[in-house]
């Protein structure tokens, strides 16, 4: 066998996982040099770590590596090392030691962490929880939320910035850190790049020779960007309502939202500088560099119904003068250099933090007069889930709390008091997590302002109003006869002797309080199918707080280890 050519040894090896290789080598050398080929390890390194790294531009670590196998090993045994961690969280009680290993966890370079951690979530959400319970899945997917967190916290960091600059590259620089605070963002993150790809594509199925389409004017070459996006993202439709989701730019590359008109001209912006055109972005208006026109530049705007236009200066200041009904002088002098001013950081973060996410507030889910696991599915085929608009409201505070912080007048100010508190009221509830980033981001200790270092218990009841008691009900599924949704039972709260309340969760992570009576219980056992359903959809939420897997013979989810020590000590 040693003879065969070193073509069909590596065919062989695809077959073979990595502990079968590695005992492979240690037959002889000649086994050891074909089964060390790079040609062997780097598609693995690549399948398994790299690719989901090379989508991920915020994170700029990148590891030096000549070989492949002991690259793949170094990687495998930082694997290894993270999920013994993640193990050891699932089954501590105590909660000083929760708290250290999870710090443990987040030593490690974020680079390392967030594939793995990407793919135990991913495989959740397909379906596939083989060898990862609920529990773990969840811990997962908090880890990744603490992780992308620190990239809107560094957005936040106005203090650093304080020197008016200009937005360069908004969609990368700005409008893909903001998307960071979406739980859906790493599952996401590929549709960037492929975006970006498909559009090459198309511009090189029009043009046999790049050349040609770098030689057109640039006004015409915007115009042909936003003719090849319409293509590929259906984003300039009439209708013009938006949610929460049009401000998440991975929402809009998936095809799952239109977007906000201003994250849309980020994005034209962001191709067009692809392709070698100057553009500055205006709030409304994307002003496009060209020098074959006479004043030197054209203007971008979309309309009131979203559809792109674009002007020369004649035509922009004729269709001013239509809309406001000034003269060309108090147009041109006053109404124009205001709508074209470049737009600064400062003033994005205040358009963003202070106008748009508190006007559009919602998530589309919530507008839906159809609340079903098809409809889901429908509105969120590939994040599984609309956009929480908690965190959105905690990011918000967080903005308040900064804003507040530099105003020095207001530091000895009740409102100053009350904007910390706030905020670090929500982190100890929502993301206690994040709290090393907002100690750093506000340069205070949170327990000067009412930051609470919960026990398990207190916390999941602040986070989801979750009280833990013995029942048998306790991950049972049920469905209210009022709108027939398929809800879990988290948490029992017997008041007197009659009464008993359940908190509930939906198959998006929504959790709402039902008494007993007024619920069915669900046929589990012909209906299949639905519960796989609800466990998939569920998989980024916090179903693994409370439970670890389900049992096809109770019919009903397992309580983890951590709410068995607590219902054990009720005793």
């Amino acid at each position: 066998m040693l003879v065969l050519p070193q073509e069909v040894w590596i065919d062989i090896t695809r077959y073979l996982g990595p502990q079968d290789l590695f005992q492979l080598r240690l037959c002889c050398k000649r086994l050891n040099q074909i089964v060390s080929s790079r040609a062997i390890w780097k598609p693995r390194c690549y399948e398994k770590w790299l690719e989901h790294q090379l989508h991920d531009v915020l994170n700029t670590h990148r590891d030096e590596h000549r070989d492949w196998f002991y690259y793949y090993r170094f990687r495998n045994r930082i694997d290894r090392h993270v999920l013994n961690l993640l193990i050891k969280i699932t089954q501590v009680t105590d909660t000083d030691e929760y708290t250290k290993l999870f710090e443990n966890v987040l030593r490690y370079n974020p680079s390392h962490l967030i594939p793995l951690f990407h793919k135990i979530t991913s495989k959740a959400t397909e379906g596939e929880t083989e060898g990862a319970t609920l529990e773990l899945v969840t811990l997962c997917q908090r880890l990744l939320n603490t992780l992308r967190h620190k990239h809107v916290y560094d957005l936040l960091r106005i203090e650093e910035k304080s020197t008016p600059t200009f937005v360069h590259n908004a969609e990368e620089t700005f409008f893909l850190p903001l998307a960071a605070m979406d739980p859906s963002f790493d599952r996401l993150l590929h549709f960037r790049q492929d975006m970006f790809a498909q559009i090459h594509a198309l511009i090189k199925q029009e043009f046999e020779d790049l050349d040609d389409f770098f030689r057109l004017p640039a006004t015409l070459k915007v115009d042909k960007l936003i003719c090849f996006l319409t293509e590929v993202l259906n984003i300039f439709k009439t209708d013009r309502h938006f949610f929460l989701e049009d401000f998440m730019l991975l929402r809009i590359y998936a095809g799952e939202t239109t977007g906000h008109p201003l994250v849309i001209l980020s994005i034209i912006q962001s191709l067009a500088s692809q392709y070698a055109v100057e553009t500055i972005l205006c709030g409304s208006y994307l002003i496009i560099s060209d020098s074959r026109l006479r004043d030197g530049e054209s203007y971008l705007t979309l309309s009131s119904t979203g559809v792109p236009k674009i002007f020369t200066r004649k035509r922009l200041v004729q269709s001013l003068k239509r809309i406001v009904g000034s003269s060309d002088y108090i147009i041109q002098r006053e109404i124009m250099p205001t709508i074209l001013q470049p737009l600064k950081y400062q003033t994005l973060l205040a358009t963003i933090f202070k106008e748009l996410l508190p006007l559009y507030s919602r998530s589309k889910w919530s507008a839906s007069p159809m609340k079903t696991m098809e409809k889901a599915r429908g509105m969120f085929p590939y994040s599984n889930q609309p956009m929480n608009s908690e965190t959105v409201r905690y990011f918000l505070c967080v903005y308040k709390a900064v804003e507040m912080r530099l105003r020095l007048e207001s530091q000895v100010s009740v409102l100053f008091t009350i904007a910390h508190k706030q905020v670090f009221a929500l982190v100890s509830r929502l993301f206690p997590e994040d709290s090393t980033y907002l100690n750093k981001l506000l340069k205070c200790d949170g327990k000067d302002f009412g930051e609470i270092r919960y026990n398990y218990e207190d916390w999941i009841l602040h986070l989801h109003n979750i009280p833990l008691e013995k029942s048998d009900a306790l991950g049972l599924f049920v469905m209210s006869p009022r709108d027939r949704q398929l809800m879990c039972v988290v948490g029992t709260k017997k008041i007197g002797n009659d009464e008993t309340y359940y908190t509930l969760m939906n198959f998006i992570g929504e959790f709402y309080v039902e008494l007993r009576q007024n619920l069915e219980v669900f046929d589990v056992e012909n209906n299949e199918h639905c519960i796989e359903n609800f466990l998939s959809l569920a998989a980024q939420s916090d179903l693994g707080l409370v439970f670890t897997n389900f049992d096809w013979q109770q019919k009903k989810l397992i309580t983890n280890a951590k709410v068995l020590h607590i219902l054990a000590t009720q005793d």
